[in-house]
């Protein structure tokens, strides 16, 4: 399994796992475990540094090189069909 790359980031900010872990809201010996993967990473800790980082989960996690999504590839492959079934869903939640 690949190495996920919490610490890449981080070093790449210049953040002490210190202050990563107060940006995060989380104790700093948790976030070195996440880092080391001796632990479990928390869904809501993974999203907060996706968020930080304006990276992909799949980024953080290991599974994927590409740190960003190709938004405009997602747009073009939403066909016309599919934009009109997610604006009659949402105008039926209103």
């Amino acid at each position: 399994m690949p190495k996920n790359n919490i610490e890449k980031l981080r070093k790449q900010r210049r953040l002490t796992q210190e202050q990563l872990a107060d940006i995060i809201g989380i104790g700093r010996d948790t976030l070195g475990r996440y880092e080391a993967e001796v632990t479990d990473m928390k869904v809501s800790v993974l999203i907060a540094l996706a968020d930080y980082f304006n990276v992909t989960t799949d980024y953080i996690l290991g599974r994927s090189t590409k740190q960003y999504i190709d938004r405009k590839k997602v747009f073009d492959a939403i066909s016309d069909n599919h934009l009109k079934l997610i604006s009659e869903l949402c105008m039926n939640e209103e």
